[in-house]
């Protein structure tokens, strides 16, 4: 496959908000538990679970199994372009207002206490 090939299929993983904020919430919390991810955007667990699946196959995530939970970290990004838009994602995606309710649920999230969450 052409690099022009691969940039193109890597690239159209983000034509999708919700891939987008989900992106933005595993920068943001890595290793964070895919339970967290559909609380925070609302979205059905089989919605979730699928976009999670196509940034995961297009090079954006990784995941690993902890028991019954699946957890997601950003990919190593070898492409300088990849690594430029993670990071204006960090820096700039609180412009978006959902963004920026999703990061107040997260923080949210991060301060209750682990032993009454389900994963």
């Amino acid at each position: 496959m052409d690099t022009l090939d691969k940039w193109a299929a890597k690239h159209k993983a983000l034509s999708e908000p919700l891939r987008i904020r989900l992106l933005c919430l595993v920068a943001a919390s890595p290793d964070i538990c895919v339970c967290d991810l559909i609380a925070i955007t609302g979205a059905s667990q089989s919605m979730v679970s699928r976009h999670l699946a196509y940034l995961r196959n297009s090079g954006w995530l990784t995941v690993r199994r902890e028991k019954l939970w699946m957890h997601y970290t950003i990919a190593q990004q070898e492409e300088k372009m990849d690594q430029a838009i993670l990071e204006n994602l960090q820096k700039h995606g609180e412009l978006s207002q959902r963004i920026k309710a999703d990061m107040a649920e997260l923080a949210k999230l991060d301060n209750l206490d682990k032993s009454t969450r389900s994963c």
